[in-house]
């Protein structure tokens, strides 16, 4: 199975790190191919420009094409990233604003309705985020971030794609305990959902 790593944080020597580590080792254990988009580390620029939202409902242009072949060459996704100011870092909201686009992510008909049937060949679609405050403060404002992923993002897939959402609160004080036990949860997830995938396959 391949499955597109999608890596969001400035450096791969952060908690965020450790999480892509394990995700990347359970897969390699397991026989997988995984390709790591880091976008940090790639400078890719989250800013859409003039040209591509003058084109924005035709296919891709050049610029963005080897972004929307690893999606199409893919059979699971999975996300790392820090959830910041209770959203998605910028870099990674604009890797979804210019690669997320009509022709590659979903279609418009002729009467302009929505169909989402673009990401079919993904057979799950894992979130590993991490935040720096606690639960309850993050349930208090509404959780934006999850609801984004879960309730939006999670609209391109198929019905019979599976949806994870994992994420560690908290960080700003953390305890070993709970990085390890964190750790541990995101790789019996690739683990457990991966496996599934092939029996399916």
């Amino acid at each position: 199975m391949r499955v597109l790593v999608v890596f969001a944080h400035p450096t791969r020597e952060s908690f965020c790190g450790s999480i892509l580590k394990e995700i990347l080792d359970e897969l390699s254990f397991a026989g997988h191919h995984a390709e790591v988009l880091d976008l940090y580390a790639e400078k890719f620029d989250p800013v859409m420009p003039k040209t591509e939202w003058q084109a924005y409902e035709r296919s891709a242009s050049h610029e963005i094409q080897r972004y929307v072949d690893q999606i199409r060459a893919s059979d699971a996704l999975i996300w790392v990233f820090p959830t910041w100011n209770y959203g998605l870092p910028a870099i990674l909201k604009g890797y979804v604003d210019r690669i997320w686009k009509p022709t590659v992510a979903f279609r418009l008909d002729e009467y302009r309705n929505v169909i989402f049937d673009s990401f079919d060949n993904l057979r799950f679609f894992l979130v590993a985020t991490t935040y720096g405050a606690g639960w309850l403060s993050n349930i208090f404002v509404g959780n934006p971030c999850k609801r984004v992923l879960s309730r939006c993002l999670r609209r391109h897939f198929s019905s019979n794609s599976k949806f994870v959402w994992l994420a560690l609160y908290g960080l700003d004080k953390p305890s070993s305990r709970s990085l390890h036990r964190f750790l541990r949860k995101v790789r019996l997830a690739v683990r457990s959902n991966s496996a599934h995938s092939r029996a399916d396959i």
